[in-house]
């Protein structure tokens, strides 16, 4: 913009014709006596004054041209400049693979090693790992010379491969969006890696075109080489542990569980037979055997086990056979084992503690005769009865982590308020309906307008609870929610054999917002589901005694109150099996001894959080769980370790895929993510991008700026003297006199 001012130049011209115009010559007579004399000195005085008027150009000049800042390129003057250089170093599982007697991530190492050694003393270098989330090895930019790069290069020897996939637009996006460490030098994002197609996403144009235009707006040049490690050229082998599951997150002591585990056949050739050991810990505890899988094939294999001891238990299975890529032969999960959870049932009938009445069938349900006698197996959840006209049974609420209303025809104002707030928090509400509800009062303080703890209202009731012969039957569930998949097991469960005689009828919705565990054979609605903060609520149209349905005298019955009850409870208990980006978080009451914990991640770096302090319970939460691993939160007291809970993040299955790059895919990632592949990174560049970094003209042009207006003040007060000074006198003879006029 500053250019657009050299018309300024012609300032000094016009000044220089002015002052000639200025000079009227009056001829005289005597002046021919002194023309030959001042001849010279007259050409003298034209050459400075010519001379004055260039140097005011070249000073106006001068001037605009440091105004406008230019810049030269630095090889112009004999060097490539400075360079800023970001090496994204691919860390992800896959560069695990073996090649040889060594890893895809030894050979990386290598190459990282010979790069840092090519580095000259003016470059500056920052490492960026590329894994789940992009993460700094060096975050401050380090000048190369010989300590620098000894110590960087340690660093990465201290490095392993991680279970995280490499996303490498969000770590290219990083890489180039980071501070600049020298505004005159060029940023150059040198990329090693193995070539593992998933972790580029080339089919995610438009990210990388977005990519591509932020890269171009950078304030200085930057370039992206990418090196590739050359393919392999054999025939890999894989199975791959995809992920373990149970039949619960959480567990009695001496309950079974059912630990599942699905295996998949990522290589290319066909694996044979080989087995699965389970470990509860250190510990092991079974083995499985898994059938041969061709590639492509997935299978399961599950081993059921009781817990013996309380607490969090980490249930890991390994694969007995090696192959190519041995990181993903290991999953585990993380189980909770309970002595006992908390609920409490409001009862509507004072003599519901007798066999033939809800709460008896409930009780006989969680393994529990009456008040005293016990069955040999007894579920996990510790039932407190009350009577609903007891005033103070909301003051219990604190206290568990379930409230049952079974069969209750209404709850005072103040009761509802407590209750909605305790689902709102967390708690887990189950309401079943009988013969004693309140249908007006349902609608207008439960439903409360579709804004209430229950989802839908009702309607008048379906059916005689003394006519057998029109009795309906329940539809067996086919959706995969965690409260019924239990029951959709037709082969070991009767829940097809249930017959209802009399139930509530739910005014149904039409638009499918509200979910339904279960149906009629009709389509019409038995138990449906609602969410209210962070806590559930299940609403049930049919009561847990035998007088409305046979249900309570089938086997499902038993499985579809614990399965309920421990849907309902999940929420307030911790989740130890995250996925990535999760956070992880642990409550305890608030006279707990500990209020400093920390957190350790799967690449051993530790860092200690603080808890926050609610009305009920201190709770610590940890957000940066981008990498997947076992993460380990422990809480401390007087710098003791009190407890440790372990938390697991599962990693991304497609990692184990470990297809290379095509051609396809490298050509479009150069032509829409401007990407550079390159078989040498930091070799100078051809083509339409410079490496050569520039160097600023501008201070050089104002220091000549100054030595010009010093010789032009010096040329002008010469002039200028010239001008005022008077010259010698004229000596005229006899003769000469007698010619001058009178």
């Amino acid at each position: 913009m500053f250019l657009w001012g050299l018309p300024l130049i012609t300032i000094p011209v016009v000044i220089h014709l002015f002052h000639r115009r200025r000079q009227h010559s009056i001829g005289w007579g005597a002046m021919q006596f002194l023309m030959e004399a001042a001849s010279l000195r007259r050409r003298f005085w034209q050459l400075s004054s010519i001379l004055l008027m260039l140097l005011r150009i070249v000073a106006i000049m001068l001037f605009i041209f440091a105004l406008a800042r230019p810049l030269l390129k630095a090889n112009w003057l004999g060097g490539a400049g400075p360079r800023d250089v970001i090496l994204v170093f691919d860390t992800s599982m896959s560069t695990s693979c073996a090649q040889g007697q060594e890893t895809r991530f030894d050979e990386l190492l290598t190459q990282a090693e010979k790069l840092i050694g090519q580095l000259n003393d003016s470059d500056m270098l920052r490492v960026l790992l590329a894994s789940s989330a992009p993460q700094w090895l060096t975050p401050a930019a380090t000048s190369m010379d010989g300590d620098s790069k000894r110590q960087i290069i340690e660093q990465l020897r201290r490095l392993k491969p991680s279970l995280g996939s490499a996303e490498m637009v969000r770590c290219l996006w990083q890489a180039a969006d980071a501070d600049s460490a020298n505004e005159r030098a060029t940023r150059v994002i040198a990329v090693l890696t193995d070539g593992q197609s998933y972790g580029w996403q080339a089919e995610s144009q438009q990210a990388w075109e977005a990519f591509h235009d932020n890269l171009d707006a950078l304030a200085m040049s930057a370039v992206v080489e990418v090196k590739l490690l050359d393919g392999l050229d054999r025939d890999l082998t894989n199975l791959s542990v995809e992920s373990v599951s149970a039949s619960r997150s959480f567990v009695a002591l001496a309950e079974p569980i059912v630990l599942t585990v699905y295996i998949a056949n990522r290589g290319d050739v066909a694996t044979a037979p080989t087995l699965v050991s389970w470990f509860d810990g250190e510990d092991p505890i079974g083995v499985t055997s898994l059938s041969a899988l061709e590639p492509g094939q997935t299978t399961t294999a599950s081993i059921e086990y009781a817990f013996e001891t309380p607490g969090i238990h980490e249930a890991i299975c390994k694969l007995d056979r090696p192959d190519d890529l041995s990181m993903d032969n290991t999953g585990s999960l993380i189980v909770q084992v309970v002595e006992t959870i908390p609920i409490l049932v409001v009862d509507g009938r004072s003599e519901s503690r007798r066999m033939g009445r809800e709460t008896g069938f409930l009780l006989a349900a969680l393994g529990l005769a009456g008040t005293d006698d016990q069955f040999a197996w007894k579920a996990a959840f510790a039932p407190i009865v009350v009577n609903a006209s007891e005033p103070s049974w909301t003051d219990q609420l604190d206290e568990v982590d379930c409230v049952l209303l079974t069969n209750v025809s209404s709850l005072a104002p103040e009761a509802m308020e407590q209750l909605s707030s305790f689902v709102v928090r967390g708690g887990g509400l189950w309401i079943v309906l009988g013969d004693q509800l309140d249908q007006t009062w349902f609608n207008e303080a439960l439903y409360l307008q579709g804004n209430g703890l229950a989802p839908l209202a009702l309607d008048s009731p379906a059916g005689q609870a003394d006519d057998f012969e029109k009795a309906v039957l329940i539809h067996p569930p086919t959706e995969q929610h965690p409260a019924i998949k239990l029951l959709a097991d037709t082969e070991r469960l009767d829940i097809d054999k249930a017959r209802i005689y009399r139930r509530h009828r739910f005014v149904r919705s039409d638009d499918g917002s509200v979910a339904v565990l279960l149906r009629t054979v009709d389509g019409e609605p038995l138990v449906v589901e609602n969410n209210l903060g962070r806590g559930r609520v299940i609403v049930q149209a049919i009561p847990l005694s035998i007088e409305w349905s046979n249900l309570p005298l089938c086997q499902s019955f038993v499985v579809m109150v614990n399965e309920y009850l421990s849907y309902l409870v999940e929420p307030t208990r911790s989740r130890w099996n995250l996925n990535p980006a999760e956070p992880l978080k642990v409550s305890l009451p608030l006279d707990y001894p500990s209020q400093l914990a920390e957190v350790r991640t799967p690449s051993g770096d530790s860092t200690e959080i603080l808890p926050v302090v609610g009305e009920h319970s201190c709770t610590w939460r940890y957000y940066r769980t981008f990498w997947p691993g076992r993460y380990t939160l422990t809480l401390k007291s007087d710098d003791k370790a009190q407890r440790q809970v372990p938390f697991q993040v599962c990693r991304d299955t497609e990692e184990s895929d470990l297809t290379s790059l095509t051609e396809e895919q490298i050509d479009t990632l150069a032509k829409v993510g401007g990407l550079k592949f390159v078989l040498a990174p930091l070799a100078e560049v051809h083509g339409d991008v410079s490496l050569a970094s520039t160097e600023p003209l501008w201070p050089w042009l104002l220091v000549t700026l100054l030595m010009i207006m010093l010789l032009e003040l010096l040329l002008s007060g010469q002039i200028s003297r010239r001008g005022l000074k008077a010259g010698p006198p004229v000596q005229m003879d006899a003769a000469a006199a007698s010619e001058w006029p009178n």
